[in-house]
């Protein structure tokens, strides 16, 4: 008989080498092999350690995991990632960002994370507590489930437009000129990038992929924090109930596959939020500090955080028992703790300020530039103003816009404004019910507050679905209170019918664009992006038909990633850069002769963005700008083309 420890091992044995040959063997799942991607989940880790080791060392003086040791490691990743999105500013504003100085960073946090583990000052808490039921099974499988359909679709190649604009392209040309350049002609690249600086670590190491997995990783990060806050607030099935709600989420689960800003001011925000709570609770002013930090940094992410986040920590702090600006007692100390908040969070946005200025005269770039002024040479642009009430409904008068207030949760539940804009049915389901239910517990109160803050700033003031998610986590808490105490009769047919949906449509989201069909080989990279993304054809050729020297004017196109020689491009928001060529007016070949001094040499005109965005076609910018020797067409696909200026 073979002996029990020789079974084990030749099994053991037998069964990586299975496993191997499966997934790198000749015919591989997925097809072309997983190695990308197991590098960019080993890469992912390797950038979340670094935040945490770093975390560990900023907030030390902070002692938050002798408090809550369930949400410190939370808070100390969430101040690593910022510290990591500054620490990358600063090199780019020393000219020193390079793949190298980036892993130097990530090295250095790895080791302090080693060190913060050897000491046990990295948090984390090992109270298993009362043996888990299988209703808290489901509800952890359920999590993880969404967490690993939206990471399997993060890794796969960056297409959304904004991405494409500005959240990759903009890092992507700073890691191009090894520090910040300015770019008049992109009318977002004034706004805060918290996100941005994260995703010039991950293009840096890897690529699009790595880089667009780290806005999932907010949402998997804002999710695990949800549960440990329900579990210290109230309990674990509250704590699993509400971290499910979220991590189910539509728009939430569509979001997290994109390389945008909104969940990263999501999990900012709701550290905030968590900070907010302890300080509610009566704790001291580390938590205040806490709560500043994440504020700010939230803010440093996206300029909507200043409503989304910091007012509704503001309103918490002001209201918090035994400490309320507004009684006599409390004044005082209310007073001075807004003030700390204040100053800790505008000292973290002063970065962004400090380069706005600089670059764009601007501090909040491109908003405030005043009556006929503008980051680009005097052409408007829009401001604050313009943006809200571009988003406002128009000619209901008075009553009307009340109206339509009063009925934002209801248009946000059952509407979709916005791209990822899907909230689906079970907040509203939910939350309406703890108006009849009693003994509920603390949290409800300030979480209420925070929650009823940001919905009437967002309410007011957008209304774009996915500017409220910062506190969605909130409203999943609450709604998950709600869930855990109605009778299970009504809630559990309802919660799965809901949920069911939610996850069916995130599952339809993904067929209609296919992005799965990378992972599984029924495409490849190249033919998923070239069937997406209507210049990336173009880019490829550029690529491989053009010289290395050449310099590229994107007319209609404001989308410059993947495109990899230098590039002019301008949004839609700017004037065309072409137009500005060609004044004064005068002849094609002074045009021409003022685009070759500027080092130009090709033109890519595209046809679907000029008629999307200015009613136009390729033909009619040809016809306008060269009308008798048009520019050598070298390449058309998708009506995207390519021009060869002459000399």
């Amino acid at each position: 008989m073979t002996p029990p420890r020789l079974v084990s091992l030749l099994s053991a044995a037998w069964f990586l080498f299975v496993l191997i040959l499966f997934h790198f063997g000749p015919a591989p799942f997925p097809a072309g092999g997983p190695a990308l991607l197991v590098v960019d989940l080993l890469l992912l880790c390797l950038i979340v350690g670094a935040a945490w080791g770093l975390g560990t060392l900023l907030l030390s003086p902070l002692r938050l995991e002798e408090e809550s040791p369930g949400e410190a490691p939370f808070f100390q990743i969430g101040a690593g990632l910022g510290g990591l999105a500054l620490l990358v500013l600063a090199l780019s504003a020393c000219g020193l960002l390079y793949r190298g100085t980036v892993i130097g960073l990530l090295g250095a946090g790895v080791l302090a994370l080693a060190r913060a583990l050897r000491r046990g000052t990295a948090g984390m808490t090992r109270d298993a507590g009362p043996p888990w039921k299988p209703g808290e099974w489901a509800m952890l499988g359920a999590i993880l489930l969404s967490g690993i359909m939206t990471l399997a679709a993060s890794l796969m190649p960056p297409e959304f437009y904004d991405a494409l604009i500005y959240h990759l392209a903009i890092p992507d040309l700073y890691l191009r000129a090894h520090g910040v350049v300015p770019l008049p002609h992109n009318f977002y690249a004034g706004y805060p990038a918290n996100m941005g600086m994260l995703y010039a670590i991950g293009l840096s190491l890897s690529g699009g992929e790595l880089a667009q997995s780290l806005h999932w990783l907010c949402a998997a990060l804002t999710a695990g924090l949800l549960v440990a806050l329900g579990v210290r607030g109230v309990d674990r099935p509250t704590g699993l109930m509400a971290g499910m709600l979220f991590s189910l989420t539509p728009g939430i689960m569509l979001v997290s596959t994109w390389a945008i800003a909104d969940l990263g001011v999501t999990f900012f925000g709701t550290l905030a939020f968590a900070a907010a709570l302890h300080l509610w609770e009566g704790g001291g002013r580390s938590w205040l500090l806490a709560a500043a930090i994440s504020s700010g940094l939230a803010f440093g992410t996206k300029y909507t955080a200043a409503l989304m986040v910091c007012a509704p920590v503001v309103v918490a702090i002001a209201l918090r028992p035994g400490a309320s600006l507004f009684s006599r007692k409390g004044f005082r100390r209310s007073a001075a703790d807004l003030a700390v908040f204040a100053v800790v969070c505008a000292l973290l946005v002063l970065p962004w300020v400090a380069r706005n200025t600089i670059q764009y005269g601007l501090p909040l770039a491109p908003y405030f530039a005043g009556a006929g002024a503008s980051t680009v040479g005097g052409v408007a642009t829009p401001d604050i103003v313009q943006e809200i009430e571009r988003r406002q409904p128009a000619g209901t008068g008075a009553g009307g816009l009340a109206l339509h207030y009063l009925l934002s949760p209801w248009g946000a539940t059952m509407g979709r404004v916005g791209a990822g804009g899907y909230l689906g049915a079970a907040f509203i389901l939910l939350i309406p019910t703890l108006v009849f239910l009693r003994r509920l517990p603390q949290v409800v109160q300030p979480l209420a507050i925070m929650a009823g803050t940001g919905f009437v700033a967002w309410a007011v003031t957008s209304q774009v679905t996915r500017y409220i998610f910062p506190i969605i986590p909130v409203l999943a808490l609450l709604a998950a209170v709600a869930a855990t105490r109605l009778p299970r009769a009504i809630t559990l047919p309802a919660l799965s019918w809901v949920l069911a949906y939610n996850l069916l449509l995130f599952l339809l989201f993904a067929e209609t664009t296919g992005v799965y069909r990378v992972l599984t080989g029924a495409e490849s990279r190249q033919e998923y992006l070239s069937r997406r993304v209507t210049y990336y054809a173009a880019a490829r050729f550029l690529d491989e038909g053009t010289p290395p020297d050449s310099k590229v004017l994107m007319v209609g196109e404001g989308r410059g990633f993947y495109v990899p020689r230098p590039y002019a491009a301008s949004t839609p928001f700017n004037a065309p850069i072409l137009d500005r060529y060609a004044q004064p007016p005068g002849d094609e070949r002074s045009l021409i002769r003022r685009l070759r001094a500027d080092g130009f040499t090709h033109l890519l005109v595209s046809g679907p963005e000029l008629a999307r965005t200015r009613s136009l076609t390729a033909d009619d910018i040809m016809r306008r700008f060269f009308p008798t020797s048009d520019p050598r067409l070298l390449f058309e696909k998708h009506d995207v083309r390519v021009y060869a200026l002459p000399d």
